[in-house]
């Protein structure tokens, strides 16, 4: 048919463009130079993204379920990673933050063995 005419002749011309451009790239020209160019022969970035958002590859209604689930869950995990406010964004606020929070867990800890030799010593203190 005039569609498969058609497909044929487009796929031979993308072939013979996809050939042209990796000769172009590995072939030095008349200086010595050679030709970098950018690629998306073997880039799936694309075809990924399409995949996520079911329109590549899952047709129907369970593909559009899927892809608002997708939607959902990423857009709760900005909310829940705070994506409006960053949090430690330095590495020495991540350390800071480290530091304050094993400070305060050694802080709690003396406090729960002073209490607990309190209640040893008012003989309150019953494990078992």
């Amino acid at each position: 048919s005039i569609c498969e005419k058609i497909m044929i002749k487009y796929e031979e011309e993308e072939g013979d463009a996809r050939e042209r451009q990796l000769a172009a790239t590995n072939a030095p020209d008349e200086d010595g130079f050679i030709t970098v160019s950018h690629s998306t022969i073997g880039m799936v970035g694309d075809a990924m993204d399409f995949e996520r958002k079911g329109t590549l590859g899952r047709t129907g209604d369970s593909a559009n379920r899927r892809a608002q689930k997708e939607r959902n869950r990423s857009t709760r995990s900005n909310v829940a990673k705070g994506s409006d406010q960053l949090q430690d964004f330095y590495r020495f606020q991540l350390k800071e933050n480290k530091k304050r929070t094993v400070e305060d867990l050694k802080l709690r800890f003396e406090d729960d063995l002073r209490r607990v030799k309190k209640m040893k010593d008012n003989k309150m203190y019953k494990p078992f």
